[in-house]
């Protein structure tokens, strides 16, 4: 079994849903939850007749963290994706995810991620982002390159596959610190297993002023800054005081130029 769960709030959903619908993966349910969207999202998705699609409309707005944590819930597949509905997945993006996990009959993996592309509003390509090579990477190798780096060196929900069973056994997603809900969770993920990275662009991350990320401002540093506050206090990981004060340096490095990054492709 295999679930792809997604949330859809925005008109931007016939776009997405032609990408996921083309997904080779052969046994592939999509869970659809609206979470109250207030444009015509919820008609468009019930005019699309396809098998796989079980479409569900929250009563009341519950939020994103909600939200997604009520995929995680509904998910009867072995395998979780978390499409939000601003992200893209390119074909094959779920198969090649799969066959990893699949493949791996030690359960050695949590989760298997891959390169992405940075997209605007109007899905033009903007750049390539990824941080490893192919291959398996320990949670050290993870936690380190997020202090190198200052950022989610793993990606957006859309961008990693996960086993749903370990998924829930972490937790799920927690907006403690919203900026970090994402990261937060592969961090967590990484008590049950290793994770493994594609070199190959199989997904899109949307960059525009309206979207939740962008909204976020200041608080996105603080948050980040917090966040690695966190993995050092709770020492799993070797996190020596030159490693966290650059992991700080970097941080603050990359809202400058995030904000410029913003501003540039703002459209």
């Amino acid at each position: 079994d295999f679930y792809l769960n997604f949330v859809t709030l925005k008109p931007k959903i016939a776009r997405l849903f032609f990408l996921v619908l083309q997904q080779d993966y052969p046994n592939l349910e999509i869970l659809i939850i609206d979470n109250c969207s207030t444009d015509n999202s919820w008609e468009i998705i019930q005019s699309i007749n396809d098998p796989r699609i079980t479409a569900i409309r929250n009563d009341e707005n519950i939020g994103a963290e909600g939200n997604w944590n009520k995929c995680i819930e509904l998910a009867r597949g072995s395998l979780f994706v978390l499409l939000p509905s601003d992200d893209l997945l390119y074909n094959q993006s779920i198969t090649k995810k799969a066959k990893v996990l699949t493949d791996d009959k030690e359960y050695k993996l949590a989760f298997c991620f891959s390169s992405r592309k940075i997209i605007n509003r109007f899905s033009k390509v903007i750049t390539s982002v990824g941080f490893f090579k192919s291959g398996p990477v320990s949670g050290e190798e993870i936690i380190h390159k997020i202090f190198v780096k200052g950022t989610n060196v793993v990606g957006e929900p859309g961008t990693v596959l996960v086993r749903t069973e370990i998924l829930r056994k972490s937790g799920g997603f927690t907006a403690k610190i919203p900026y970090v809900t994402d990261l937060d969770c592969w961090v967590r993920l990484l008590d049950y297993g290793q994770g493994y990275c594609i070199d190959e662009p199989l997904c899109a991350f949307r960059v525009s002023n309206v979207n939740w990320t962008s909204q976020l401002g200041n608080k996105r540093k603080l948050d980040f800054i917090n966040f690695l506050k966190l993995i050092r206090q709770s020492g799993k990981y070797r996190i020596s005081g030159m490693l966290f004060s650059w992991g700080i340096f970097r941080t603050n490095l990359n809202e400058i130029l995030r904000k410029l990054f913003y501003w540039f492709f703002r459209e």
